[in-house]
């Protein structure tokens, strides 16, 4: 699983300058992707062109291979998708993607996910939790970013300071800013005592 994130945040250039594709090489059907709008399977043979620069995700629901090939393209000014390819009478914007129809969720679904976990959460099992709230949105019709504050507020209403920090400073680094080469580690450094 790669949980919800956005790319080139650490970067100096215009986030428009980068261009990344996805090229399948191998794909299941337990295979999926995600962005801020949809919830995807690529297919092998098609070529993607992807936003990273916005909040994404992609995870395997099985233990069957899936194999893609990723190139991030740094452009020094404006761009065509086509410009990636030697041939670029193959480039067709118009294919139909495969869209996952997710399910609608209740009006008190989050309250109920936050209150549980809430009395449950702890040091222990942050990662897990993370982890666990990042997989919703691929079969629940919620954003792909909602996992990040869910996990804000779990951990705000557990009372325990540290993982409250800790969510705090994972969503920033994931998805609002980070330095080059800046670092997150799920585990908690004595620093960072229960409260």
């Amino acid at each position: 699983m790669v949980i919800p994130h956005k790319d080139f945040v650490e970067l100096e250039r215009s986030k428009d300058q980068y261009f990344r594709v996805f090229i399948p090489l191998e794909d299941n059907e337990y295979a999926f992707h995600s962005d801020e709008e949809n919830v995807f399977q690529m297919k092998k043979g098609e070529v993607w062109f992807l936003d990273a620069a916005i909040v994404h995700a992609a995870i395997n629901f099985s233990n069957k291979s899936r194999i893609f090939l990723c190139l991030d393209y740094a452009f020094p000014g404006p761009f065509s998708p086509k410009d990636v390819f030697i041939n670029d009478s193959v480039y067709n914007p118009n294919l139909d993607p495969t869209i996952i129809k997710r399910e609608e969720v209740s009006s008190d679904f989050k309250e109920s996910l936050v209150t549980s976990l809430s009395k449950v959460i702890s040091k222990y099992n942050f990662r897990d939790i993370v982890f666990l709230l990042s997989k919703i949105h691929f079969y629940k019709n919620i954003s792909v970013s909602d996992c990040y504050d869910w996990l804000v507020e779990i951990t705000e209403k557990s009372g325990d300071s540290s993982v409250y920090n800790k969510a705090i400073n994972l969503r920033r680094f994931l998805v609002e800013e980070r330095k080059l080469g800046e670092r997150f580690s799920f585990n908690f450094s004595e620093s960072e005592q229960l409260v």
